[in-house]
C-alpha cells in the first residue's frame, strides 16, 4: 500500500504540476539569481571604469549608456545585452573602439563574420581567407542589433564580451597600466558564459 500510495502521490504532481511551495521556491531561486547578476554587473561596471578612465573625465555617451545600464539591471533578459553594449561604449571612450562598419579586407558591408585583433576592423567571410582561425567573432548584436530586432542569444553575448575583453585586455589595460583587468569583470562575464554554456566544462572565454 505504501509503494501505491506513493506512485499516486508522484501521478497526481505530474498532472497537476508543482505545489505553491515549489513554484515559491523557484521564484526564490529565480530572483536571487538576478539579484546577483545585476550587483556583479554593477562591481564590474564601477571596476572597469576606476580601471580604464581618468576621474572626472567627462563622457557622455558612456554616461547614457550607464544609465541604460542601471534602468534594465532588475531585467534579467535584457541586462547582459546592455551590459555589452556598455563595454563596448568604454571601449569607444578609451579610444579603442571598434570599426565594424565595412570589411577591411574587401571593402563590402556583407556577409560581416570576424574582427581583426590586430586592427579593430570587420572582416567578412570572404576576406578571412586562410586567416578565419586567428580573427575573433563578430555576432551580430556587436554590430548593434538590439531589442526590436531579432532576439540576442545568450552565446551570441558570450562572443561579443569575448572580442570586447580582447581588446580591453591586450589594447587598454596595457596602455591603462599594463596590468590585469579587475577581477569583477572576469567573473560577471565567467558567471554568463555558464548561464549561455551549460555543458560547457570551461569557466573562462577569456582569450
Amino acid at each position: 500500500m505504501e509503494w501505491r500510495d506513493q506512485g499516486e502521490a508522484i501521478s497526481r504532481q505530474k498532472v497537476v504540476g508543482p505545489t505553491r511551495r515549489e513554484r515559491s521556491r523557484r521564484n526564490h531561486r529565480y530572483r536571487s539569481a538576478s539579484v546577483q547578476g545585476g550587483a556583479m554587473a554593477v562591481h564590474s561596471v564601477v571596476a572597469l571604469l576606476s580601471f580604464c578612465l581618468p576621474e572626472r573625465e567627462p563622457h557622455a555617451v558612456l554616461y547614457r549608456h550607464s544609465q541604460r545600464l542601471l534602468e534594465l539591471l532588475d531585467r534579467a533578459e535584457a541586462r547582459a545585452l546592455a551590459y555589452m553594449q556598455w563595454e563596448k561604449a568604454l571601449l569607444e571612450a578609451t579610444g579603442f573602439g571598434l570599426d565594424l562598419n565595412a570589411c577591411a579586407v574587401t571593402g563590402r558591408r556583407e556577409g560581416l563574420a570576424y574582427v581583426s585583433p590586430r586592427t579593430g576592423r570587420a572582416v567578412s567571410e570572404a576576406g578571412a581567407g586562410a586567416w578565419r582561425n586567428r580573427l575573433l567573432p563578430l555576432p551580430a548584436c556587436l554590430r548593434g542589433q538590439g531589442p526590436g530586432q531579432n532576439p540576442v542569444s545568450d552565446a551570441d553575448i558570450v562572443a561579443a564580451l569575448h572580442t570586447i575583453g580582447y581588446f580591453l585586455r591586450h589594447r587598454v589595460a596595457a596602455c591603462v597600466s599594463n596590468h590585469p583587468l579587475p577581477e569583477a569583470r572576469d567573473h560577471f562575464v565567467h558567471m554568463f558564459h555558464r548561464k549561455a554554456h551549460p555543458m560547457d566544462k570551461k569557466s573562462s572565454i577569456t582569450p
